[in-house]
């Protein structure tokens, strides 16, 4: 008796208040999953370049930067192949780099970060 790819109980997902997604793709798959519409709040889509900011220990300037999660579908181990094929290209993968994605060769100049 559970729905969706979570196991969340349908009794559950019929007593939720609200539902709410980042995007209208995140909708679709509540709906799917939930029969039900979520209220769509999109993320910012900037930043204040005049905020805070803290460094992130481990990482030095001159960097290509990826933020995605590992995910195939993402493409992230392409982005890591391209850097690797880049003599003196550095990338700095915030979400984590793929298992398998860095060969020794380019290990030094690929960097993952993730829980900042």
């Amino acid at each position: 008796m559970s729905i969706g790819t979570k196991g969340v109980p349908a009794a559950a997902a019929r007593k939720a208040a609200v539902y709410i997604a980042n995007s209208t793709v995140v909708n679709e798959r509540i709906r799917r999953a939930y029969g039900s519409n979520a209220t769509v709040i999109h993320p910012p889509v900037s930043i204040d370049v005049d905020g805070a900011q803290e460094p992130v220990p481990g990482v030095e300037p001159g960097y290509l930067l990826c933020v995605s999660r590992a995910r195939g579908y993402k493409n992230v181990a392409a982005i890591c192949q391209a850097v690797a094929d880049s003599p003196g290209e550095r990338l700095v993968v915030v979400g984590g780099v793929p298992d398998g994605a860095v060969g020794p060769e380019a290990a030094d100049r690929i960097q993952g970060v993730s829980r900042l």
